[in-house]
């Protein structure tokens, strides 16, 4: 929501286009983006970056540059086939932690404490860790 809001503040020229619902499964997805990509460019947010690959293909639109986020086994695939240029990643056990915290700190359950950040890592083809 955060992106979103910065993009209709800070680059009115482009358009905020909602395809989600395809829960980061394949199949669900490769539906939703090939029906968004034959009128819109995109950006994902959501998993399933595979399908993302093959409806871009099936569509015969060259992908020229695909950021992803979170360095799962399918992420790390499509840097390997360089079908990805890089993924931002982080570490979700420590985001989660941490919303953990802010909740019960907000419900005075627990006190105060500095939280530490998740450090954001971006990966590409030449840095992926083996």
């Amino acid at each position: 929501m955060g992106f979103r809001a910065w993009l209709r503040g800070h680059a009115e020229h482009l358009q905020v286009l909602d395809i989600s619902g395809g829960y980061g499964v394949n199949a669900s997805t490769f539906e939703r983006v090939v029906q968004a990509l034959q009128h819109n460019p995109l950006y994902s947010v959501d998993g399933g970056n595979r399908a993302i690959v093959d409806a871009f293909a099936a569509l015969g639109r060259e992908l020229d540059v695909f950021i992803g986020h979170d360095l799962d086994e399918e992420n790390r695939q499509l840097l390997e086939e360089r079908k990805v240029a890089a993924i931002f990643d982080h570490n979700l056990q420590i985001d989660a932690r941490n919303v953990f915290l802010h909740i019960l700190q907000y419900h005075r359950v627990w006190k105060a404490a500095p939280l530490a950040a998740s450090q954001v890592q971006i990966v590409t083809p030449f840095n992926l860790p083996m």
